[in-house]
């Protein structure tokens, strides 16, 4: 086990270093040792092993062992029955689903779905969460469709109704869409996302993560909440 802690404390390091990469192999040296993974009495460092390994992976854009290192932590931190666990690691597997969302973007038979639906129509469903994530996914649909005016109007609708229903992740991403679509007010809408991060608590605190990755992206610096409004 001594081999162990020692690819636990270097993949920390690594991960700190910006090195996440190097930092998802070391701590797949860790996840993979079978004495570590059948140790009962472990419980909460191997969560927390598999949850930093989903974080390297997330970094190194290997969406596939990130979602899988992060649906093991979540069971193994329901296990423990650790409140603040769950909430951080749903915050950080929400995450890597938007991030690989990003990357890959809807699937073209679910954007042409989208597509033809028009805003009234999204407007008219009945449940609250639901119709606030509709129009999530047609603000994302609408910027992989490079149809600005589409998400920014949808990213609106997604903000409001996202709060009213109390759903932080569909207001942050909404505003990072309005982000993309609408660079010259980037830092804007990066600061909103910021406040509503803000105001969710520790279990919205990885979409921080999100937020920074944008605003490197569009090369502005991290806003605060101090920019919150709209353009």
């Amino acid at each position: 086990m001594v081999r162990v802690a020692t690819a636990l404390r270097r993949g920390v390091e690594l991960l700190r270093a910006g090195r996440p990469e190097d930092a998802f192999e070391a701590l797949g040296d860790v996840v993979s040792d079978p004495q570590f993974r059948a140790a009962t009495d472990l419980g909460d460092i191997a969560a927390r092993a598999f949850s930093l390994r989903a974080q390297a992976a997330l970094e190194s854009r290997r969406f596939d062992e990130a979602d899988a290192s992060a649906r093991e932590a979540l069971r193994r931190t329901r296990e423990l029955g650790d409140s603040e666990g769950i909430a951080e690691v749903t915050a950080l597997l929400d995450l890597v689903t938007e991030r690989r969302q990003r990357k890959e973007g809807p699937s073209e038979s679910a954007r042409a779905v989208l597509r033809d639906r028009t805003l009234t129509e999204i407007l008219a469903v009945a449940d609250p969460h639901t119709r606030a994530e509709a129009l999530l996914r047609k603000c994302q649909s609408s910027l992989a469709d490079a149809d600005r005016a589409g998400v920014l109007a949808a990213a609106e609708l997604a903000w409001r109704h996202g709060a009213e229903v109390g759903d932080v992740r569909t207001q942050v991403l909404a505003r990072l869409c309005a982000a993309h679509a609408q660079p010259e007010h980037a830092a804007v809408h990066l600061g909103s996302a910021m406040q509503a991060v803000d105001a969710g608590g520790s279990e919205v605190h990885a979409l921080v993560t999100a937020v920074a990755r944008t605003a490197s992206q569009l090369g502005i610096p991290l806003p605060t909440s101090a920019y919150a409004g709209t353009p």
